[in-house]
This record gives structure tokens, C-alpha cells and sequence, in this order.
């Protein structure tokens, strides 16, 4: 029986582990036509054949208006005007459209960012908790601990993500006067 529990137990948290990690797949099974149209475009630009192909197309087009294939009249000769116009327009159709498909994986990686942050405080919570009920059972056994009692007791304390802000941003402003007063 006690081998069935823990058998479930693994599966829910494989379960609740493909679900948190799978973030991608949640945000695109809940976005509009506009986003998946995005999230289709987006990964044709970013396939290295979309690259070959389009200067293949460039240069099959250079290559007929030259005028070395025999019965067929340049439509666009040299210095290739209507190709230096076509272009010109894609070229901020496609880095529009590779500027919007990056703002969408950004935004996809905040959030996973954010889950993965919710997840670490979680399990801090619990891991302090845990010390504290095990130096409980320390002390009510009598037992003597080989560890330092004051990092033990650290340890011990819950995690204030509001210190830890404070203290990021008060090395950060080190970090940069650091750069400031080491630069050119």
C-alpha cells in the first residue's frame, strides 16, 4: 500500500513538474490567431533554410535579368530596381515580425522566470520550516550537533525577498559606481 502512495505521489509531482515547466505550450494553447500567427512566422524566420531560400530567390532573380537565358526578356534589368524595392518593404516586415516573435519568447521566459522564483521560495519556506522542526527534535533529544549554531540558526530564519532586493540593489549600485570610476 505504502508502495502505491509513493507511486502516486511521483506521478503527481511529475504531473505538476511537466505542467509548471511547460510553459510554452500553456501560453500558446491560450493566445488568439494574431499570437499563433506570430508563433508560425516567428519560427519559418528563425529556420536557417528561410535565410538560404530568400537569397536564392534574390539571386534566381539577379541571375534572369541578365539576360542569359535565351528567350526570356528582363523584366527588371540591371541596376534591378523592382528587386531593390521588393527588398526594401520585407526587410521591416521581417524584422518586425522577428521583433514581435522575440518580445513573445521574452515575455514566455519572464514567466517561467517567475514561476521558477515562486517554486525556490516555496521550497525555501519548507526547507526553513524543516530545520526548525529538526532542531526542535535536537534539542528535545538531547543531541549535540556538529554544526556551527549560528549558521545553523541562519539557516533556520525564513528568507525575506524583500532584504534580498534591497540587498541586490545595494550591489548593484556598487557593482556599477565600480564600473563608473574604472571607465575610459
Amino acid at each position: 500500500m505504502a508502495e502505491h502512495d509513493n507511486s502516486q505521489h511521483w506521478n503527481q509531482v511529475r504531473e505538476s513538474a511537466s505542467e509548471v515547466l511547460n510553459v510554452r505550450a500553456e501560453v500558446t494553447r491560450a493566445q488568439r490567431w494574431p499570437g499563433a500567427l506570430t508563433e508560425a512566422v516567428g519560427h519559418v524566420l528563425a529556420y536557417p533554410m528561410f535565410f538560404v531560400g530568400l537569397l536564392m530567390l534574390h539571386l534566381l532573380w539577379v541571375f534572369l535579368n541578365l539576360g542569359f537565358v535565351s528567350g526570356l526578356e528582363p523584366w527588371d534589368p540591371y541596376p534591378f530596381t523592382f528587386l531593390a524595392t521588393f527588398a526594401s518593404v520585407e526587410a521591416p516586415f521581417i524584422s518586425l515580425l522577428v521583433l514581435t516573435y522575440q518580445q513573445r519568447s521574452s515575455r514566455i521566459s519572464e514567466l517561467r522566470e517567475e514561476i521558477n522564483l515562486q517554486v525556490s521560495l516555496h521550497l525555501e519556506r519548507q526547507m526553513s520550516v524543516t530545520l526548525r522542526l529538526l532542531g526542535e527534535m535536537e534539542a528535545r533529544l538531547g543531541i549535540d550537533s556538529e554544526e556551527d549554531p549560528r549558521l545553523l540558526e541562519r539557516l533556520r530564519q525564513p528568507l525575506d525577498p524583500k532584504e534580498l532586493l534591497h540587498s541586490l540593489r545595494r550591489e548593484l549600485q556598487r557593482t556599477e559606481g565600480d564600473e563608473q570610476a574604472t571607465a575610459p
